[in-house]
């Protein structure tokens, strides 16, 4: 937690000091491009890296390589250097590490905790994510106003090297499955070798993409929202963004709750046709409460999906392939600004409110077919 208390204080601080720079709205969209798109060729990497080296120091080494990134911004804004392109690379440096960092966690988990409490860990894990960024964003605003973003990268690389203190501490035991160097080409195609002879993983990775792309990026239109649909002004989209922050906390604990459950399938199937119903709804709401509840609903539900995702293609995956593989989750989240695109074309040629319900409608669609389509998912449990 402590580390991604400080992720989340970092990008409010780097949109804040961007738009003092620059006061470009094309700047923002830049550094959140640079962030994301190493996702989308290092992750490979990272998956090699966790089932290749030891676990708990690779984690140890991003979180070094994370504190000396804000640090080095900080004294950027201290010595009065710091330019746009600084902070470009600093973006694409951290979207690098999390590549690695992103795995290397994801894999640590089954190393951690018996299978059956595999989704209870795996739940609680994605809480702490979401509980961070409910308490550490506006905690940055607030010291970025009052003592500059530099205090706010500071304690962003503290937050690593606390993070780094509480990993050293960990026993994880030893990895005995640990593969062997044997040439990135060979351990590429045994991952997707594996891939190709299980259907269920494959879909499972398949089907990850459908928050990724389709339900997750409406938080790019909810500005317009805040604004047009709902005559409020910035209180109304911190309250919106702090609702739906809200709902995926509750339903990651709600998730854990559940424990070890048998009907995990039929639960992942349904929530893209309730996510898109909630959708819809809110596409219609000039009601600023009805919103607010609506949008904890939609935070709940995206998250749960996820993390029931993330424990189904866990569950399934063996160890020694479980770095590789699970690397593919964050490739999928590198096509995440495609369906930022695809919903700010929607609603710069119709309007907001009909993009969001279109994508209530695909959603729902694409949950109905999945029921329909992929009875071996719905037996999942």
């Amino acid at each position: 937690m402590a580390e991604h208390s400080g992720q989340w204080m970092e990008q409010v601080a780097q949109g804040w000091l961007v738009m003092a720079l620059t006061n470009s709205p094309l700047a923002l969209g830049m550094v959140e491009f640079m962030r994301d798109v190493p996702r989308l060729f290092f992750p490979f990497l990272g998956g090699i890296a966790a089932d290749r080296m030891d676990r708990k120091y690779l984690l140890i080494g991003t979180f070094i390589a994370m504190a000396m990134s804000s640090f080095a911004l900080a004294f950027l804004v201290i010595a009065g250097l710091v330019q746009l392109w600084h902070i470009l690379a600093v973006s694409f440096f951290f979207g690098v590490i999390t590549s690695f960092n992103h795995p290397v966690r994801a894999t640590l988990i089954p190393n951690l905790v018996p299978r059956e409490d595999l989704l209870n860990a795996i739940s609680l894990d994605s809480a702490s994510v979401n509980a961070s960024k409910i308490i550490a964003s506006p905690i940055a605003g607030a010291v970025a106003g009052a003592a500059g973003v530099t205090s706010v990268f500071g304690l962003r690389g503290v937050g690593c090297l606390a993070a780094l203190a509480l990993a050293a501490m960990m026993k994880v035991p030893s990895h005995p499955n640990l593969v062997q160097a044997s040439g990135l080409r060979k351990e590429l195609a045994d991952e997707w070798r594996y891939l190709k002879a299980n259907k269920t993983d494959r879909t499972l990775l398949a089907l990850y993409l459908i928050p990724i792309i389709f339900s997750m990026q409406y938080v790019v239109l909810l500005p317009i929202f805040a604004r047009d649909v709902l005559k409020g002004g910035p209180e109304v989209l911190g309250l919106m963004v702090g609702a739906g922050g809200l709902g995926a906390l509750l339903g990651t604990v709600a998730l854990a709750s559940l424990g070890d459950f048998s009907q995990k399938g039929q639960l992942l199937l349904s929530m893209p046709v309730l996510l898109g119903g909630l959708f819809i709804l809110f596409a219609l709401s000039r009601w600023l409460a009805l919103s607010l509840v609506l949008m904890v609903g939609i935070g709940a539900l995206n998250t749960g999906y996820m993390t029931l995702t993330n424990v189904l293609v866990q569950s399934l995956v063996p160890d020694e392939l479980r770095g590789r593989v699970m690397s593919l989750r964050e490739v999928a989240l590198g096509f995440s600004p495609l369906g930022s695109l695809l919903l700010g074309v929607v609603a710069t040629l119709v309007s907001a409110p009909f993009a969001i319900g279109l994508m209530g409608v695909i959603c729902a669609a694409l949950g109905i077919l999945s029921r329909l389509l992929l009875p071996y998912i719905r037996r999942l449990a």
